[in-house]
């Protein structure tokens, strides 16, 4: 199979800033090539910085009306009144298919090989195929924004390679950039082909180099490891997490409920076989915390089991990947959302007169004993942030979007969570609790990785735990310390697991995700 690369390779775009003066004195207004370049170059500019976020149809018109509000802004003031300024951004954004890209596609399609399109690009690439007339020569089409990681991110090739069932040592991927695509590819184990089309010198570490897609079929025909494979895979179906069911989440719930009670109920049992004398309304810390554990391990194991029931899963699959827009806008909404569930927590505990944290302490029979402390932050703090994460947004609210959308998703979920966590509460603290489960479903959905959703929730139950045994300066460092613990957990095993899912996809014919 041959992976290409888009802008710069397949497609070339024309400088737009004669095209927008064009476009401009169509509708009347005059500007100078100057003045339409200083204004294109800032909407590229926030273009390339917010392109993931244009995920679907309506993320991409989203980012359309920001670009073109950042190009009105940098556009004289006579020139900034057009009614339809978005139009003429598109029209002057001229993409057109290199010469000898359609021969050069067709004549390896004719030979079998399966092609696709592996692009930082947003979801308007297959759009752009269309128009320039390559889309019939391409079997499959993989952008950053749709994927959630852009090149070099050895992920996107890994999911591009597993989208039609083939395996690394299968693969070639062409581009034009030694950083994105040739340095990106070989993390993947992907063979890198850099085509250089203006003259640049041909770098000297070995890789291979051609000038135009013409002469690709030649390079390709050069390597055993890059046979053409005769036969061409079957369609590929779509992403096992776009399959999961909302009664599915649901079942999910009881049996984690159920698996975690009969754990709990075990524990007791033996802890009374071993003759261990405990009040059953008051069991000691000893044995409600490893009941803890338990519980945690059974939302783990009932997200990835019913997950499972529509075929393999990735940690892509449950958001476990780095935040594909960025790690500061990533920061940046945590301390926005955990401020603002804050101040409304806080007002709402006044209006109804809340009882503090320690009600926390109790459910677990802990009496601030030193070592059942200890342990009650593993389990309050690292646990459950891991186990209900995976759980409530990893699987649940994907299950739930797939229903009804982000927000009814959201809404149902946070109030599932809201109500699991109130077994233990009081009924009046049930809202904020709901409250705090939605803002955790809508963070996940802004930045696209259960790693944030993760960060935070360890952030409020280190605060809140913290709180409850009367803590100070030592709640930082139980904030830092939850946080370093859990990516030593979870990071490591999503690894270990996204390699194995990458070693074994030549012998998959389901696809890995495409959109997020």
């Amino acid at each position: 199979m041959v992976l290409l690369d888009a802008l710069g390779t397949l497609v070339e775009l024309p400088p737009p800033a004669p095209a927008l003066v064009e476009e401009l004195a169509a509708r009347g207004v005059a500007v100078t090539e100057e003045e339409a370049s200083r204004a294109i170059g800032a909407e590229i500019a926030y273009y390339r910085a917010h392109l993931d976020e244009a995920s679907d149809a309506t993320g991409l018109e989203a980012l359309r009306g920001r670009c073109t509000e950042v190009l009105r802004d940098a556009l004289p003031p006579h020139a900034r009144g057009i009614v339809d300024l978005q139009e003429a951004l598109l029209g002057a954004l001229r993409f057109r298919a290199y010469p000898e890209a359609a021969a050069a596609l067709a004549e390896l399609r004719s030979r079998g090989a399966t092609l696709v399109v592996v692009s930082n690009w947003d979801v308007s690439l297959h759009e752009v195929l269309d128009r320039t007339g390559l889309a019939p020569f391409v079997d499959a089409v993989l952008t950053s924004a749709e994927h959630g990681a852009a090149k070099p991110d050895p992920s996107i090739f890994a999911a591009a390679v597993e989208r039609v069932g083939a395996g690394p040592q299968d693969a070639v991927h062409v581009g034009d950039s030694p950083e994105a695509d040739v340095a990106g590819a070989r993390a993947a184990g992907i063979e890198p082909v850099l085509i250089v089309r203006d003259g640049t010198p041909a770098p000297t570490d070995g890789t291979r180099t051609i000038t135009t897609l013409s002469s690709l079929v030649g390079t390709l025909s050069l390597s055993p490891t890059w046979d053409i494979q005769p036969e061409r895979p079957a369609p590929p179906p779509p992403r096992t997490e776009d399959n999961w069911l909302p009664w599915s989440a649901l079942v999910a719930l009881v049996a984690a409920m159920f698996l975690g009670f009969l754990g709990q109920a075990l524990v007791l049992l033996g802890a009374a076989a071993f003759g261990l004398d405990y009040k059953a309304s008051d069991p000691p810390p000893g044995l409600t915390l490893p009941a803890g554990v338990l519980l945690q391990a059974a939302f783990i194991a009932a997200a990835i089991g019913f997950g499972r029931l529509a075929g393999p899963v990735t940690p892509a699959s449950y958001g476990l990947r780095r935040p594909p827009k960025g790690i500061w806008r990533a920061i940046g909404l945590i301390v926005a959302v955990f401020f603002g569930y804050i101040v409304l927590a806080g007002i709402y505990t006044q209006l109804v007169d809340l009882e503090g944290a320690e009600d926390q302490l109790e459910g677990l029979g802990i009496e601030k004993q030193a070592v059942a402390i200890a342990f009650g932050a593993l389990v309050v703090c690292v646990a459950a942030p891991i186990g209900e994460e995976l759980f409530f947004r990893g699987f649940m609210y994907r299950a739930l979007r797939n229903w009804r959308g982000v927000i009814p998703a959201a809404l149902l979920t946070g109030t599932i969570f809201g109500l699991i966590h109130g077994l233990s509460a009081e009924a009046l603290a049930l809202p904020p609790l709901a409250v705090l489960g939605v803002a955790f479903c809508l963070l996940y959905q802004w930045t696209g990785s259960l790693y944030v959703c993760m960060a935070l929730h360890a952030i409020n139950k280190s605060i809140a735990y913290g709180a409850a045994v009367d803590w100070d300066w030592q709640i930082p460092l139980l904030l830092l310390g939850s946080l370093a613990t859990i990516a030593a957990i979870v990071m490591p095993i999503a690894a270990h697991w996204r390699a194995r899912a990458a070693s074994t996809a030549g012998n998959s014919n389901t696809i890995a995700p495409l959109t997020s």
